[in-house]
């Protein structure tokens, strides 16, 4: 009888040849930190694009063939037919990114991730101001509760060092290392400020400290909704709710980040530089941070 584990890659590679996106997303509900129904619309076009043209998204021809095809595939309309922008092209490649590090670490990849060099769409400035940094210190402060520490410590890691929400929901202890705060990412392995470090030594002393569980998640949220749930619940009639994407952009807005500091890999300095302008760009719709 084979292991359940070794079903499952099976599953999983079946699922990816044959572009089978209900039973791919049947297979991984625990990557996500958006509603399933919205990764599947999402991905959708991609996997419809590759079922008609047969290619095999579990083994995608090289980069120099991939990834054109992967850029037309991404910008195909959706349900409604209206043309994408190009926020929604890099969402849906973000996912399928997400979607190819899963098989890398299955084991079901060993070639290197498909889409390593993939020259995505600039991303669009959003028109949205982003909040103040008075209003992320206030939404902060209106956190820092013994019953609403988890989310304090989540915010205070998005504020502080930019964190995605789907890498800081999948924070397990082990990746943590109390002495001098250092965390181990998805991209990259970050040294915490003082504030970020102080916040999750209090989260860590909660869990247990030194007998924390290796493989225990830092935090109780099990996807992008409950976590901005939690926020709207702690803020409600005392401050204005904050996203946790804005929150992310407001810390590359204020802070002095590196690559490290900030999440990113080695190699996506262009990228990073990226983000960083069009935070700052939203600079003038807010005031500037005390020093």
């Amino acid at each position: 009888m084979p292991h359940p584990q070794d079903e499952r890659a099976a599953q999983l590679a079946r699922a990816m040849m044959h572009a089978d996106l209900d039973a791919l997303l049947g297979l991984t509900r625990h990557l996500w930190s958006r509603p399933s129904r919205n990764v599947y619309t999402l991905l959708k076009p991609i996997f419809e694009a590759a079922e008609a043209s047969g290619l095999s998204l579990l083994r995608p021809p090289p980069p120099a063939d991939f990834h054109p095809w992967l850029l037309q595939a991404a910008a195909r309309p959706g349900v409604t037919g209206v043309p994408v922008r190009p926020n929604t092209v890099r969402t849906r490649l973000g996912l399928l990114a997400r979607l190819y590090d899963h098989l890398i670490d299955e084991g079901l990849i060993t070639t290197g991730h498909p889409m390593r060099g993939l020259q995505r769409p600039p991303a669009e400035a959003s028109q949205r101001p982003l909040p103040s940094s008075e209003h992320v210190r206030t939404v902060l402060s209106l956190t820092d509760t013994p019953e609403h520490l988890p989310l304090h410590v989540a915010l205070t890691l998005i504020y502080h060092h930019a964190f995605q929400v789907t890498e800081l929901l999948t924070l397990t202890w082990g990746a943590y290392e109390p002495r001098d705060g250092t965390l181990l990412r998805r991209r990259a392995v970050t040294r915490l400020d003082r504030e970020a470090h102080h916040a999750l030594n209090r989260l860590y002393a909660r869990a247990g400290a030194a007998f924390a569980p290796e493989h225990e998640r830092l935090f109780p949220y099990t996807n992008h909704d409950t976590l901005r749930k939690g926020i709207f619940q702690a803020t409600w009639g005392h401050a204005p709710f904050i996203s946790p994407a804005d929150l992310r952009k407001a810390s590359l807005r204020d802070f002095p980040h590196t690559l490290e500091s900030a999440g990113f890999t080695p190699g996506s300095q262009q990228q990073f530089q990226r983000a960083i302008t069009l935070a700052r760009a939203s600079l003038s719709h807010a005031p500037p941070r005390d020093s």
